[in-house]
């Protein structure tokens, strides 16, 4: 039997929660607009160190865009089957990190950081997060008759 839209709740997630889901994924969409154009979402691999997620790019008008910026990452996981799932977005102002302070934040977690786009992905922008906000969509479990486990 498929749920129906009555067997699911949507839950506001608390930024505790939002941050533990956040740290947990490692793929995500980085949004960056302009006043005059729709904006721009990529998918970016990312690492969290001090709750700001933090991604490779190379250089170019996107770069360009993002460093200084107001932009959003958007995480999510789905279960289609069940239509659930939930989704975490960050807003906060894109920051170019120089090597030396990327180094001294991440550590070897620089090697997690490994970009999935092929050539060369020498930037590290930093998400500097001023609001995290999430949702998750919750399938209401029928309560079990113990009965027919005598």
């Amino acid at each position: 039997m498929d749920p129906t839209t009555e067997d699911r709740e949507l839950v506001e997630l608390d930024e505790r929660e939002c941050s533990t889901l956040l740290a947990l994924e490692s793929v995500g969409r980085v949004a960056v607009g302009n006043a005059t154009e729709a904006p721009d979402v990529v998918p970016v691999n990312f690492v969290v160190c001090d709750g700001d997620p933090v991604f490779r790019s190379h250089d170019g008008v996107l770069l360009d865009r993002i460093v200084g910026s107001h932009v959003s990452l958007q995480v999510d996981r789905f279960d289609w089957f069940h239509r659930v799932g939930w989704s975490v977005l960050v807003a906060g102002v894109g920051e170019l990190l120089d090597p030396m302070e990327a180094e001294r934040l991440l550590g070897s977690g620089l090697d997690d950081l490994d970009p999935w786009v092929p050539g060369d992905q020498p930037r590290l922008v930093r998400v500097r997060v001023r609001r995290i906000t999430g949702r998750r969509i919750e399938l209401h479990q029928v309560p079990l008759d113990g009965r027919g486990y005598l």
